[in-house]
């Protein structure tokens, strides 16, 4: 609509009556509202940081320096459905082996809880000594018959307790070195990190966001303590030794720029 010539409130006005989600139809409206104040469109996508990503943002408040806010939204568009897309096939890649998993587990508990039990009372019947090995079976299918209760409340306590762990602070680092550490699965997340990175990244750059702003972004959007830090560190190194990156690039040379 801005690339036909619409005015920006009025292209708001329109997103807002045809978007079907009553929350996004409501923070259109306000963001309508605030340009008409004269706000500009990025301080008026800022108020909504859940809403819209700093990347989102930044690329906006780019365009709207340069004069080319159409062109810029759509690398937003096509970045965020490239988002998409590869959370897809990582949620496709790992459905199958959790999926194998849950069922293994399942299966084992079902064997302790209702298989071992009935061989138990065959081998009982037919006398003789149990094996080391099947006597620790039966004794484990009644640990388990006994107390699989506590033993799924303690699971899922320790799974909500891990969880929270995880998600904050050195947890989280810890946790996220363990995952690009893992012997098959690392290699695939830190291409996966690696992927997300060049992509945003050449994506802002491109749309002329300058350099340490952009760093800022991507190491925020990464997902991944280990990465960020990483990228930070670059941040660092980049501001002290070639101050002269930090400068935004002209809307002309963005595009040598995010080739290198």
């Amino acid at each position: 609509m801005i690339n036909a010539g619409l005015s920006l409130t009025k292209c708001l006005s329109i997103l807002a009556a045809q978007t079907e989600s009553a929350g996004l139809r409501d923070v259109i409206a306000q963001l309508g509202k605030d340009v008409e104040a004269g706000q500009s469109l990025s301080d008026s996508l800022g108020k909504h940081p859940k809403v819209f990503q700093p990347i989102f943002v930044n690329m906006v408040r780019a365009g709207e320096t340069g004069g080319v806010l159409d062109e810029v939204l759509r690398r937003v568009a096509d970045h965020l459905e490239s988002e998409l897309a590869l959370k897809a096939k990582v949620k496709s890649a790992m459905t199958y082996p959790i999926a194998m998993g849950a069922l293994v587990l399942i299966v084992l508990a079902a064997m302790m809880i209702f298989v071992v039990p009935t061989f138990e009372k065959m081998f009982h019947d037919m006398g003789g000594e149990l094996p080391a090995i099947t006597q620790f079976l039966v004794d484990l299918s009644h640990l388990v018959a006994s107390i699989w209760g506590v033993v799924v409340a303690a699971g899922i306590t320790g799974c909500i307790i891990a969880f929270r762990w995880w998600s904050k602070g050195p947890g989280k680092t810890t946790w996220d070195a363990a995952l690009l550490g893992m012997p098959v699965f690392g290699s695939l997340i830190r291409k996966i990190a690696l992927a997300r990175f060049c992509r945003t990244f050449g994506t802002l750059v491109s749309a002329g966001v300058p350099i340490l702003t952009a760093l800022d972004i991507v190491a925020d959007t990464s997902g991944n303590n280990i990465v960020a830090g990483a990228v930070r560190h670059a941040r660092s190194a980049i501001r002290k030794r070639e101050p002269s990156l930090s400068h935004s690039p002209s809307p002309r040379s963005s595009r040598r720029w995010s080739c290198r």
